[in-house]
């Protein structure tokens, strides 16, 4: 099992205006400069919903067959929607996006791989472009449902 975590100082850091980090602190100060040109990404409170804990470590035991069918996708990106349980605005729009994704094919396929074939799957998930803005919010749905594939499959 492998675990990342961010520690902060509660929500101080949501305080933070663009330009306040300017200064460099520490041995390899003089290597990079940095600079905020946004405000931090807001925090969110640790999961303490009992319910939701099993959800979260059904998840972990996913494998690539059981991600053949678009419902257990939904369900399991609604899992780790955390943004939605926590925000309002969030929580309304989730389920939008989520009920956009229509179909999800999967079929076997052999690729060459540096002249080694490899067998694996191939798949397409289908999405109703309705409920998104833009084409930028549909490229970041993509990209969290690759990265998610990514690490369920390896």
């Amino acid at each position: 099992m492998e675990a990342a975590l961010i520690c902060t100082s509660g929500d101080q850091p949501s305080a933070l205006k663009p330009g306040d980090i300017h200064r460099a602190v520490g041995q390899n100060a003089s290597t990079a400069s940095f600079r905020n040109i946004t405000i931090p990404t807001p925090s969110l409170p640790a999961v303490t919903d009992g319910v939701l804990h099993w959800s979260l470590l059904s998840a972990m035991t996913l494998n690539y067959l059981a991600l053949n069918d678009v419902e257990v996708l939904r369900d399991t990106l609604c899992t780790f929607d955390r943004c939605g349980i926590h925000t309002p605005l969030m929580a309304r729009l989730s389920p939008e996006k989520l009920n956009a994704l229509e179909k999800l094919e999967t079929i076997p396929t052999d690729r060459l791989f540096t002249g080694i074939p490899v067998r694996g799957l191939s798949s397409t998930l289908y999405i109703n472009p309705q409920p998104f803005t833009c084409e930028g919010e549909i490229y970041l749905l993509g990209d969290g449902a690759f990265t998610f594939f990514r690490s369920v499959c390896q």
